[in-house]
């Protein structure tokens, strides 16, 4: 279902067998038509207790972005490196 994060039950073997899908809760993952996509949107811990969904920004909310090449060279030296 589309905005809703589901679990279904399987059974291993040689011919697997799935259970009934349950709704977990809801989330902003769409179907997309590429797969790489729609799979790259969360990513569930192997218990299966904590998920981690990325959502878009609130609009207006992206500030600057610093990015820092060749850091390794400015810690050199520091405690600990």
């Amino acid at each position: 279902m589309a905005g809703q994060m589901m679990a279904v039950g399987v059974k291993r073997g040689a011919s697997p067998e799935f259970g009934t899908p349950t709704r977990l809760f809801d989330a902003d993952v769409l179907p997309s038509q590429n797969p790489s996509y729609t799979r790259n949107q969360y990513a569930v811990t192997a218990d299966g207790q904590r998920f981690l969904i990325v959502q878009p920004a609130a609009k207006g909310s992206i500030g600057a972005v610093t990015v820092v090449v060749d850091w390794t060279t400015m810690v050199k030296g520091r405690p600990g490196t």
